[in-house]
């Protein structure tokens, strides 16, 4: 195992360019689950000491590093309570302290706890690319088949309140169902099957997956009543 520290995101870039197969390590939640089946060739870059932490206001908006902990964002009166909320799904607290908002949404699990709520706030994320800075809608983000870039920021563009669920057959298990709306924007996270972005109903294009949290059927209906009274 060979851990690299670059000084400098750029560093971390040409680092990763130069090690095909290499992965970045941030909060490292997910990473160093993987230790055992990596191997001893496995090459990790440390990014963790070069991430933004702060929570801020930005114009209309706020602005979260992309090192934020969910612990953090949990805790945070800045944010719409939705979106604390959802950093709390993470419901140990070790792994909240660790877990960073970035890595996060780098994992793009369809269980994300924090992606849902994200899109609903109207996130756009600040990511450095070999290519250069450039900034784009998380559902853009998730979508890309080519995701090549550090995310430095995240940018809720809008603080309404909105709603945050997740459905899960205990408070540790992958959720069945992860979902957010606020302002005519929902979003979900439908366990093994895919995300769905846009309307009330968008989740009718995902194709609904039998796993361990549930059937294809109970996820679909799960998501068809979520956000039937609101």
């Amino acid at each position: 195992m060979n851990i690299l520290h670059p000084v400098s995101l750029e560093e971390a870039l040409a680092l990763k360019s130069q090690n095909p197969g290499s992965r970045y390590l941030g909060g490292g939640t997910a990473v160093l689950s993987l230790i055992g089946g990596l191997g001893e060739d496995a090459v990790l870059i440390d990014i963790s000491k070069l991430l933004g932490k702060d929570i801020v206001k930005e114009g209309n908006g706020i602005r979260i590093g992309a090192g934020a902990s969910l612990a953090d964002i949990a805790a945070s009166s800045a944010v719409p309570s939705y979106v604390s909320k959802s950093a709390g799904f993470q419901a140990s607290l070790p792994l909240r302290l660790q877990s960073s908002l970035g890595g996060n949404v780098a994992l793009s699990r369809f269980d994300s706890y924090m992606i849902p709520s994200l899109y609903a706030a109207d996130a756009r994320l600040s990511v450095l690319s070999p290519s250069g800075r450039k900034e784009m809608g998380i559902d853009e983000y998730v979508i890309a088949e080519n995701r090549d870039g550090i995310i430095e920021s995240i940018l809720l563009c809008s603080l309404e309140e909105g709603q945050a669920v997740r459905y899960s057959r205990s408070s540790h298990a992958h959720a069945a169902l992860t979902a957010a709306c606020s302002a005519g924007r929902y979003a979900y996270g439908i366990g093994g099957s895919g995300f769905a972005f846009g309307g009330k109903d968008s989740y009718n294009a995902i194709e609904c997956r039998d796993d361990l949290a549930g059937s294809g059927e109970y996820k679909r209906y799960l998501a068809s009543v979520v956000f039937k009274e609101g």
